[in-house]
């Protein structure tokens, strides 16, 4: 419509400007055409013609304004100020109460106002009609321009329309009135926008940084804004900041609770000074319960709890963790609410309760989508560690788990913290090196890597660079191996104070490592050496899951020394244990069929009698049978199902019979038989064949 009114003199880029300008209003393009028609030299020169001080302009103040009552003028001058606006709000900015009446007087002006709801609560005007009035008042009144900005900024302020408030106070560059109103509100924006990185951020943006970092408050707010992306390293920054301008000026009563809240969650996500005795978490939860005890409406001390509960969890102390879990849960509501439902579940994960943490981490997941949408971050959180026990329970011949490798690259994008990002990728980087896929273990150790420099988490470089020793080991790598296992031993090498603040996975799981690397060089025992120390740990804290998993690396290294009874009668132990919590894809590394084929039997032959273990067992035996036999091999199976000699399955296969024959031999040999009945009957016992 814009090209048909204005012609072929005005090119593509030109009409798109002039529609979005003018917004489709007819008069307006037909005033265009028809000055630019009229006078040559204005002729695609959309600025004169549309712009605040030119000709539509002036049509605008002319015609339009001009010819309402005095009233309804200073109502449009006063309200064109609002993006957008209400009758509260348009009451509270020109201040008095006719407003309700005046926008009834509108309605002539259809065109210039633009209703945006179906009950034309909330309206707007046409933006090239509000920018000349905006225009007019500010050049005829710069006081009231300012001061209806704040009347706005304090009216979105008390209705936590905050983005629009701090946008008003920016609009007049007021930037203390903005950082008044993001310290006002930064306490429930935190609780309710946990997910919306985007909002908070843009409350930020226009701030200059000198106004950000003249205030501990603000300051914080970047903390937290830093944090909701991962940004850890950036966030201990404006962290510093603001604790050497309290340093220098005084703790505030709310710039402590920042500290105490949004401070000491980065602190911890950093790993900031482990202890076991709580260290300096216990300080701040004294001061905590200070301040707690002066404005009992805003206790920060929940946020200290998780803390606590996370440490305890690092150093294995499960039953401490859940306490000051329950204590952090009991005292406050929303967002911690949720961060102490997945402290819950953590618990339960490495306590043997996967079902019970998988149906809490779901629920969890549901709340968060309730308070913070569907992209919240604690939404992505939950979905990882329930995907991860996913896994370790799928069976063995599962296909990749592309849901979870999707999301463990979300999270570690974002918030999360140590124990989500080990969960999420130990059990993708299992799934990858059980397949041989080396090209994807690389990729998401890069990811890895790359992050961890980001969240500032020694931690987890290490735990990158064990992975990589995991990796290098599995492809056959001599000289990468070398290199990792040198630097993942060196922390295994230090005082058992260095040793234990790896944290007692972290610590178990670097034995293991090592014993792998050792076990391929064929120095048996010091692998076996490796791996008991690691199991002990495991032991002690009966942490199931990571017990089986050394405890099947023990019996690949006892076979590897030739010791296979006691390879089969600790890879029994292992599935014993495995069937309590349903972990099958354990088995996926660090054994083989035959282990597990003579695992089993030897169980049989003890008179195993538990129905969950027989289950687990059953499962697990089909899925390793199937990996015995190639895919000719089982060929040459269906046709002795089928009863065929070997001249006819050579002939259905276009083989030589001496091939048939080579290829059922091995049939016996792997299915310890020597007649075809008997193969048939073993691989149907072996759920080879359905």
């Amino acid at each position: 419509e814009v090209r048909e009114a204005m012609g072929a003199d005005l090119d593509q880029d030109a009409i798109d400007a002039l529609q979005q300008q003018v917004e489709g209003w007819p008069v307006a393009v037909q005033m265009t055409r028809l000055l630019g028609n009229d006078n040559s030299k204005n002729r695609g020169s959309r600025a004169d013609i549309v712009g605040s001080h030119g000709h539509v302009a002036n049509y605008l103040v002319t015609n339009v304004l001009r010819s309402q009552p005095d009233e309804l003028q200073e109502f449009l001058l006063e309200t064109s100020i609002l993006e957008s606006f209400n009758v509260a709000l348009a009451d509270a900015v020109c201040g008095h109460d006719k407003s309700q009446a005046l926008i009834r007087q509108l309605e002539p002006l259809q065109a210039l106002v633009i209703p945006l709801d179906d009950d034309h609560e909330w309206i707007r005007y046409h933006h090239l009609f509000a920018e000349c009035l905006k225009d007019l008042l500010k050049h005829e009144d710069p006081d009231r321009f300012a001061q209806l900005h704040r009347r706005a900024a304090k009216w979105c302020s008390e209705n936590r329309m905050v983005a629009e408030a701090v946008n008003y106070a920016n609009a007049i560059q007021d930037y203390d009135l903005s950082r008044q109103i993001i310290n006002d509100n930064c306490e429930w924006i935190r609780l309710i926008y946990f997910g919306g990185v985007g909002y908070f951020n843009g409350l930020l943006a226009n701030i200059p940084e000198d106004v950000i970092s003249s205030d501990p408050r603000l300051l914080y707010s970047k903390v937290y804004a830093n944090v909701l992306v991962g940004n850890y390293k950036q966030a201990l920054q404006y962290h510093n900041a603001a604790e050497l301008l309290m340093e220098r000026d005084g703790v505030a009563p709310e710039s402590l609770r920042d500290r105490l809240t949004t401070g000491t969650g980065l602190l911890c996500r950093v790993e900031y000074k482990m202890a076991r005795d709580g260290g300096w978490l216990k300080d701040r939860l004294e001061l905590a319960e200070k301040f707690e005890a002066e404005s009992p409406e805003k206790d920060p001390r929940p946020v200290t709890l998780c803390c606590l509960a996370l440490q305890c969890l690092f150093y294995g102390e499960f039953d401490e963790a859940w306490e000051y879990t329950r204590q952090a849960e009991r005292g406050f509501g929303n967002v911690v609410a949720l961060f102490c439902q997945i402290n819950f579940g953590i618990i339960e994960l490495w306590t043997n309760a996967l079902d019970e943490a998988r149906r809490r981490f779901e629920s969890t997941s549901q709340r968060a989508v309730q308070m913070g949408g569907d992209q919240s971050n604690l939404k992505f959180i939950c979905d990882t560690f329930v995907a991860a026990i996913d896994y370790w329970q799928n069976d063995l011949d599962a296909d990749p788990d592309d849901r979870l490798e999707q999301l463990v690259l979300r999270v570690i994008e974002c918030d999360g913290g140590y124990e989500v990002f080990n969960t999420g990728f130990d059990a993708v980087i299992h799934d990858a090196l059980s397949r041989k896929d080396y090209e994807r273990t690389d990729f998401l150790i890069d990811r890895l890597e790359r992050s961890a420099e980001r969240f500032a988490m020694q931690r987890l470089s290490q735990f990158a660079q064990q992975l990589r020793l995991d990796c290098a080991v599995a492809r056959e790598d001599p000289g990468e191996a070398a290199r990792m296992f040198e630097k993942v031993q060196h922390w295994l090498d230090v005082d058992e104070k260095a040793l234990d603040d790896l944290g007692w996975r972290h610590k178990i799981t670097a034995f293991y490592s090592c014993a792998r690397y050792l076990g391929a060089l064929d120095r048996h025992e010091d692998a076996l050496a490796h791996v008991a120390k690691g199991l002990d740990e495991a032991e002690r804290l009966n942490s199931v899951l990571i017990r089986v998993r050394g405890s099947i690396l023990k019996a690949s290294l006892l076979e590897q020394a030739q010791r296979h009874g006691e390879a089969v009668e600790t890879l029994k132990h292992a599935i014993q244990d495995a069937a309590r919590i349903g972990c099958t894809r354990a088995f996926a590394a660090d054994t083989s069929p035959r282990l597990v084929r003579d695992a089993a039997r030897l169980m049989i032959e003890d008179g195993n009698n538990n129905p969950m273990v027989g289950a687990f067992l059953e499962q697990l035996s089909s899925s390793h049978a199937k990996e015995l036999l190639t895919g000719r091999e089982h060929e040459v199976l269906l046709g002795l199902v089928d009863g065929k000699a070997n001249k006819e399955i050579a002939r259905d296969l276009d083989l030589t019979d001496n091939t048939v024959k080579f290829h059922v031999r091995n049939l016996y040999k792997k299915l310890e038989v020597t007649k075809r009945v008997n193969a048939v009957a073993r691989a149907r016992d072996l759920r080879i064949l359905k």
